[in-house]
This record gives structure tokens, sequence and C-alpha cells, in this order.
């Protein structure tokens, strides 16, 4: 049985691709900062503590799914985004390199936030690329990193939005369908949704649909490459909103919080899957209205 690794296994995603895993027939072993159900407890920025459990592990597979995530957040604490993305992805592929395991498949899961998206035209892996926050500059090094282990055998994923069930606030799926949900257990009043900007355009996959893309690039993918993991599909923030609202019981007075209006937003990102179709096969299977009725269904039944 093949061993995977999954840095951040605690987190959203991790969760989801150690049951896609599991169900495909591998071994899977965790680490998590926070524990949370991970078999070792682990902080990709301390390299003696990534060392040994490398050594210790010595696995057929490596998902780096460790890292910080938010593009918010990174405007505060740009050297702590800095530090986990590209020192912590640093110690991971040393202590690979220091212990000779050339033969292990690494995915590495960088961000569409590295592109240029000022086109307004869907996103290949050949486009330029150009940050618009830290968050951004930190994966694009990330990247630049990786590149120079040569003799390491990875796979880069640029990840474009991924929603579903279990997801946190702070996204803006789970963001409106709490506050949606709230209301209609709740009765609260007035019936408020508060937004950030309504008019970008994202591309979202659902997360079940993200992590059989992962798996398949672990098995299939040709090593030293870059794959969009997308779903290639345009989405308004405002057409997620109207297909939320639709399963309110209560008329909602929708308003702009300026809080959560971002000055650096992105207006377009879509990206092409074509490369990861056509290489590992790989297609959607959830329609983006049954993922965002799942993740409605999920906040009900945290808040009843």
């Amino acid at each position: 049985m093949k061993t995977v690794l999954i840095t951040g296994s605690s987190g959203f995603v991790g969760g989801y691709l150690r049951k896609e895993l599991e169900n495909n027939g591998y071994k899977v072993i965790g680490t998590d900062l926070h524990g949370g159900g991970a078999e070792h407890i682990m902080d990709v920025t301390n390299a003696e503590h990534v060392n040994r459990i490398i050594k210790k592990i010595k696995p057929d597979y490596l998902v780096h799914l460790a890292g910080f995530a938010s593009v918010k957040a990174s405007f505060d604490n740009p050297e702590l985004c800095y530090k986990v993305n590209v020192g912590g992805t640093k110690n991971i592929l040393d202590a690979i390199m220091h212990h000779k395991l050339f033969n292990m498949r690494i995915l590495i899961i960088s961000s569409a936030d590295v592109y240029d998206a000022s086109s307004n035209k869907k996103l290949t892996e050949k486009s330029p690329v150009k940050a618009s926050s830290p968050y951004g500059k930190s994966r694009i090094d990330q990247e630049k990193l990786v590149k120079t282990y040569k003799k390491l055998n990875w796979i880069i994923s640029r990840s474009f939005p991924h929603i579903g069930p279990g997801q946190p606030k702070g996204y803006v799926t789970a963001d409106f369908a709490s506050q949606i949900a709230e209301i209609n257990l709740n009765t609260v009043k007035p019936h408020i949704v508060k937004t950030g900007s309504l008019e970008n355009i994202r591309d979202f996959t659902d997360v079940r649909d993200t992590v059989v893309a992962y798996r398949l690039l672990l098995e299939k993918a040709n090593a030293h490459e870059i794959y969009n993991v997308s779903s290639g599909r345009e989405l308004s923030i405002r057409e997620i909103l109207n297909i939320l609202t639709g399963f309110s019981n209560f008329p909602l007075i929708v308003q702009e919080d300026p809080e959560k209006v971002r000055k650096h937003d992105i207006k377009y990102s879509v990206g092409d899957n074509l490369k990861l179709i056509n290489s590992v096969g790989w297609s959607c299977k959830y329609e983006i209205q049954q993922t965002i009725k799942d993740i409605y269904k999920w906040w009900l039944n945290q808040n009843g």
C-alpha cells in the first residue's frame, strides 16, 4: 500500500483529500500545526521538525497543503505569509533532498493568485504572472523556489477557488451561506446580508472535484509541470448570492460592507483547465448549484 503524506491535513481541503485517497487504496498520514486529527503535529517553518518527520515517514507521495491562505491577512502580516509559503516549502524540499527521496512524487499547491488577471481572458499555465497581494507574491516565489529542485519529482497545482461544505467563514460562499442560514433559523432581524464587491468574476470548483484532481495529478501528471486546477466556469459573486438567496424564507436586504471590499481585489479570474483534462482525464462532477446548496445545508446544520 502506497503512503501519502499530507501537510496541513486538518484544514478544509485536507479532510476531503484524505477521504479521496483512502477510498482509492492509499495509506494517508497527516501533519498539521494545530493537530486536529493529524497523525503528527508539524510546523513547516521549523526545519529540524520537518526533517525529523520526513525521515520517519519516508512517504511515496507528498501533498503540500499547509500554507498561509488568506489574501486579506497577507496585507497585515506579509512576513509570516512569506515565511510559511516560501520558507515552509523550502524546509520540506530540503528534507526530501537530504534523505535522497528522489522517487517521491510531490504535489505543491500554489494558487491562481500568481496570475496577472488584468486581461479579462481565461488564464492558461502560460499566462503572465504578477502579484497583486503579498499572498500572490509568496506563491510566485514559492513556485520559483520549487523549480530549483531539479532532482525532485515535483508537480505544481495552480488552484483556483475551491468551495464546499465545511469551509470556514472568511470565504465568500461560506460567509453568504452562514448569514442566510442564521437569518432563516433564528429569524434574525433585520434580514441583512453583508457583502463585499458583487461584480467580480471567479472560477469556483467543488472541493470534492478538486481533491480528485490532486489524486490524479499525483498518479498521472508529468513531473516538473504546472497545472491549473479549475472548473473553467465563469461566475460572478452576485450570481452566487442570488442562488443562496433563493433558499431564504424571508426577503433579504443586501448591504455592502466597506470592510469586506478589498482595495486590490482581482476583477476577473477564470482558469483554462484543458491541460489538466488532457493530461490526467479529470472532469468536474458537481454542478455549481448543487455545491452551493450543499454548503447552505451544512450551515443550517451548524446553526440549528
